[in-house]
């Protein structure tokens, strides 16, 4: 389940970079052996977490303090570090794949119904914004119900956190008839829907989310939703060309709280 931080938001927007190289030298100084595989996301709630608590001293070195073995000993910090980390989360966390496609497996079914949906609504859909669209419903259902809706992987790239294998997976959405390629009145592609039955495949709750995200993110331009993605702390705090942790999601700037 997604670890939430809302009342850290201040402290993310005030602090990102240095939350970022903190975290970095909390990993070269606590296991300077691990420079692959490495749960990163560990780190930066660990480091948020202090943070968090030392709102009310903002001068604190907190890069300082945590990165120093000898200063942060008996610290709450140190704790927190070897619970989620020392223990041997480490090696379990590194070694299951689900980590980063949301504790599912990848299902085609799932992907149609979620394209589907997004793509009968009446509003203009390129590819582009489709990718950002299905980022937000498969990170915003994890955040709410512990679990992707698609089973996909994100990989942090240039411009936004991209659907592993899109590509070929929407072109195999087009070969099937499941959606084709129009244009709209100002000549963009726009992705339209052809099999509106197979939005059944979702379960309630998915359609919750997916309708909400439609709600809030679908009518931005294709520059703006990127844009929006790439301000996300999700997409920030994970390295690029790296796969994107699906607990994350809790760093989300916008869910809906209401079905929380």
């Amino acid at each position: 389940m997604a670890v939430r931080f809302k009342s850290s938001m201040k402290v993310l927007d005030r602090f990102e970079n240095r939350v970022l190289m903190t975290a970095r030298h909390a990993h070269e100084s606590y296991f300077p052996a691990r420079k692959e595989s490495f749960p990163e996301w560990l780190l930066i709630f660990a480091v948020l977490k202090y943070m968090d608590s030392q709102l009310a001293s903002p001068r604190i070195d907190a890069n300082g303090l945590l990165t120093d073995p000898s200063i942060v000993e008996n610290r709450e910090f140190e704790k927190y570090l070897n619970r989620s980390i020392a223990s041997g989360q480490v090696s379990e966390l590194t070694a299951d794949p689900s980590a980063y496609t949301g504790e599912r497996e990848f299902s085609a079914e799932k992907l149609a119904a979620m394209v589907t949906y997004l793509t009968s609504r009446g509003q203009t859909i390129c590819r582009s914004k489709l990718k950002k669209l299905l980022f937000f419903c498969d990170f915003t259902n994890y955040c709410l119900f512990s679990h992707s809706i698609s089973g996909a992987g994100y990989v942090r790239d240039r411009f936004a956190p991209e659907f592993e294998h899109f590509d070929e997976r929407f072109a195999r959405l087009v070969s099937e008839g499941v959606v084709r390629i129009g244009s709209a009145r100002t000549r963009d592609e726009n992705v339209i829907a052809c099999e509106p039955s197979l939005i059944g495949t979702l379960t309630m709750l998915e359609i919750v989310t997916i309708h909400w995200v439609f709600g809030n993110f679908a009518s931005l331009s294709c520059r703006a939703i990127k844009e929006r993605v790439k301000s996300e702390h999700v997409y920030r705090f994970t390295p690029r060309d790296k796969y994107v942790a699906y607990e994350y999601a809790g760093l989300l700037k916008e869910t809906p709280s209401a079905f929380a």
